[in-house]
């Protein structure tokens, strides 16, 4: 029986902020107060810059 592998706890002197949880929070903040349109525009933007600008109607699929 397999009871999954046990967390790691963070040190006790983590920061409760960081620089990196505040630029989260602020960009929380920001897309929460976006249209559907610009969420779709912002969200093939960010796509195409991941998968590159191809427009294809094709899926692609994982090589794992």
């Amino acid at each position: 029986m397999n009871k999954g592998r046990k967390r790691s706890r963070k040190p006790s002197d983590y920061p409760n902020r960081t620089m990196g949880s505040e630029l989260a929070a602020e960009a929380r903040r920001m897309s929460n107060s976006l249209t559907e349109e610009q969420r779709a525009d912002y969200f093939k933007q960010a796509m195409a810059m991941i998968y590159g600008s191809r427009e294809t109607k094709t899926t692609v699929r994982s090589r794992r």
